[in-house]
Parts: structure tokens; C-alpha cells; sequence
């Protein structure tokens, strides 16, 4: 029986080269990724369109905030005629 073979000193990845690899995927691969699913993110943002009753919505509220805005003056001015 023989003894199994032993994997020899230079076939084992050395720590530099791994530390490389690290920084490698690190820095290059999980920004590349990330930007990829960025754009595909945009481009299905793009296609979707917008939701209208988020539009109605601020409408709405614009036009109730000059509403009150309006019977405020109101009201101060007919109390100030008031005292008079």
C-alpha cells in the first residue's frame, strides 16, 4: 500500500494570491453585480408607469392647503372688520 500523494507546496494557492482574489472579488466582482441589478432595476422602473393616485394625492393636498390658507385670511380679515 502505498501512501496517498500529498498535495506538493506549489500547488497550494499561497496566501497572497489568495488575499488578491479576495480584494479581486471585493472590489471588482460584487460592484459589477450590484451594478448590473441597478440597471435592470431602472430599466423595469422605467417601463412601469406611474402610479396616478400618487399624483391626485398631492394635488388633493396642494388644494386643500390653499383652501384653508384662504378662510384663514378670511376669518382674520372679518374679525379685524369686526373690532372696527
Amino acid at each position: 500500500m502505498s501512501k496517498p500523494e500529498q498535495p506538493s507546496e506549489q500547488d497550494k494557492p499561497d496566501e497572497k494570491q489568495m488575499i488578491v482574489e479576495g480584494l479581486l472579488f471585493v472590489f471588482v466582482l460584487v460592484p459589477a453585480i450590484l451594478f448590473v441589478f441597478s440597471m435592470i432595476i431602472t430599466d423595469y422602473l422605467a417601463q412601469t408607469p406611474p402610479v396616478r393616485s400618487f399624483d391626485d394625492a398631492a394635488r388633493n393636498s396642494k388644494t386643500r392647503f390653499l383652501r384653508i390658507k384662504q378662510a384663514k385670511r378670511r376669518w382674520r380679515s372679518w374679525g379685524l372688520s369686526q373690532m372696527k
